[in-house]
């Protein structure tokens, strides 16, 4: 069924109202901005007979009476936006020196080609001066020049003097509008005049220099890149590949012994292989490996050195320890100066041997280029000359 353009009594006098079932959105009692919601009518049709929802609605500002579109009382519930009948165009037009809670109209800045675009300018009890449209005042529901309020929705203009990262205001050019501001700024570089927006400057992720910053980092990037390109084939970087793996690749086979544990590379190694190169250079030499003097520490210069295969292979966490008189060693250390392989010595210390016995007891199968002594009585005795 097609209507042509009708009145409003004729449309309410309609009845020919949609019973649209219980999953319809009834808007009827409802608020939206300042308009409230009486009762569904007969809906409007389109020329391809698909019907538009209209409701009758009663404007809370002027009381008139009114029809509209479900449609917009849907975008204004959506978006929060003021709603009204139109009657706000209407509102008494803005007079200099009212007053208008803490603002007072002092001037008429611009005449706009409606009424509601002059644009004034205000003073606040707080003695700021601010410029608001006729559109914003009309309502008179403006509290103050939105710096002083309990909510602050200005911001305060950047004074000179003011420092970002290498950047320093020298001059400020205002604006209506926030992104229209401009700041004329130095750099530490000795560039002058960079320009700036309030956002570049006060966002934590900002500019901090006039380019200069990220021109230094590219030129270390490709330094290092250059550097690591002609030492990739060295054993410290191997080294250094595998000291990172171990602590920040989960699929490394011993990350749980490390990143696992809460091991790290100090920041300085960590970001810039260049740094540990400089400072493992003078320490290594061939056959020697990094090792952490605490193994609960962290990669770093002070609990980092360079030591022999079997040093590093006696200072893990599951180093087994053997105590005769005053010298505490661990296993590997104690077979390597009598003789006796490492798994007899467990073996024994499993069988109830003293550690003097475990250790020093000789077996037909002794390693013949072991270190090995005899006292006088032809006893066993260490190369630590350890006495029971």
């Amino acid at each position: 069924m097609i209507y042509a353009k009708e009145s409003k009594e004729e449309t309410l006098n309609r009845t020919d109202i949609i019973d649209h079932g219980p999953k319809y959105k009834d808007f009827t009692g409802m608020t939206v901005g300042s308009v409230y919601v009486i009762r569904e009518v007969a809906p409007h049709y389109k020329p391809d007979g698909s019907p538009k929802y209209r409701y009758l609605c009663r404007c809370n500002e002027c009381g008139e009476e009114f029809i509209t579109y479900k449609d917009t009382l849907a975008k204004h519930i959506k978006d929060g936006s003021p709603f009204t009948c139109g009657c706000d165009i209407h509102y008494k037009p803005i007079q200099v020196g009212e007053k208008i809670n803490k603002l007072t109209v002092e001037y008429l800045i611009s005449q706009g080609k409606v009424r509601l675009q002059n644009r004034w300018r205000c003073k606040c009890e707080c003695g700021r001066e601010v410029d608001y449209y006729e559109n914003t005042l009309v309502k008179r529901t403006v509290k103050d020049c939105g710096f002083c309020g309990p909510i602050r929705v200005k911001h305060e203009p950047l004074k000179i003097g003011y420092r970002s990262g290498r950047l320093v205001v020298t001059k400020v050019i205002l604006a209506d509008k926030i992104k229209d501001e401009r700041y004329i700024c130095d750099c530490d570089c000795g560039t002058k005049g960079v320009i700036r927006t309030f956002e570049q400057l006060t966002d934590r992720t900002g500019s901090k220099s006039c380019g200069c910053l990220n021109a230094e980092k590219y030129a270390r990037l490709k330094q290092i890149n250059s550097t690591i390109n002609g030492l990739s084939k060295t054993k410290l970087y191997q080294m250094y590949k595998g000291m990172i793996s171990r602590c920040y690749n989960p699929n490394e086979d011993h990350y749980m012994d490390y990143g696992g544990r809460g091991i790290q590379v100090c920041d300085d190694w960590k970001n810039d292989f260049l740094k540990f190169y400089e400072w493992a250079l003078p320490l290594y030499q061939d056959g020697l490996s990094i090792d952490r003097i605490d193994v609960n520490g962290n990669y770093c210069p002070e609990n980092c050195r360079f030591v022999p295969w079997l040093t590093q292979a006696n200072n893990k966490r599951n180093s087994s320890y053997i105590t005769i008189g005053n010298d505490t060693y661990t296993v590997s250390r104690w077979a390597e100066a009598s003789g006796i392989d490492r798994k007899t010595i467990d073996y024994r210390i499993s069988h109830g041997y003293s550690p003097y016995e475990a250790v020093f007891g000789p077996t037909p199968f002794q390693d013949p280029s072991a270190i090995y002594f005899t006292d006088d009585y032809n006893n066993p005795i260490s190369q630590f000359d350890v006495k029971e």
